[in-house]
């Protein structure tokens, strides 16, 4: 894709042609709203760096040329076999895991051998996926209680998808 669609050509064509859209509105945001040369937490530093909106461009196009050849140079080859992650699930969410309204207790986080949900609800699907979104354990226990063997999984972090009858509820979990 770095040949083609992610060329450094490419990106920098698509970010002028949205600055060309955005224009007016470009103008309209730093007359109302003059930011320009202020830092302003968490924005990165180059907007406080910059005089007006061409400068951070040209900022953000130096750092995006700049990361992409480090990639190229550092995480070589071609992507083969790699799957298009797609979201587990595409209803509500109605929970993530720093919510402290959540349905569902999972515990121990880290996780060795088992884990254990515990929730008000009724979990109809439970899936494991890593960082990639790949899909790594997937049950359908029906029940408001559950404990999953995660030994045959590796170490490190997971996000946690628990489905039930009206929404799914998102959580980060650790292996080890």
């Amino acid at each position: 894709m770095r040949q083609s669609t992610l060329h450094t050509d490419n990106i920098n064509a698509y970010l002028d042609s949205m600055t060309n859209h955005l224009s007016g509105a470009l103008d309209r945001n730093f007359q109302r709203w003059p930011v320009m040369g202020i830092y302003l937490w968490p924005n990165s530093w180059f907007y406080a760096a910059s005089a007006n909106h061409d400068e951070v461009m040209s900022y953000m196009k130096d750092w995006i040329r700049n990361r992409s050849e480090w990639l190229d140079a550092n995480i070589p080859g071609e992507a083969i076999e790699c799957e298009r992650f797609e979201p587990p699930y595409q209803g509500i969410v109605t929970g993530i895991e720093s919510a402290s309204n959540t349905s569902f207790k999972v515990f121990p986080n880290p996780a060795t051998s088992i884990l254990f949900i515990e929730g008000i609800r009724t979990v109809s699907e439970v899936k494991i996926l890593n960082m990639l979104g790949k899909s790594v354990f997937k049950q359908n226990p029906n029940a408001d209680k559950v404990s999953i063997d995660i030994s045959a999984i590796p170490r490190g972090i997971y996000i946690l998808s628990i489905k039930y009858e009206n929404g799914l509820e998102i959580k980060k979990i650790r292996i080890r």
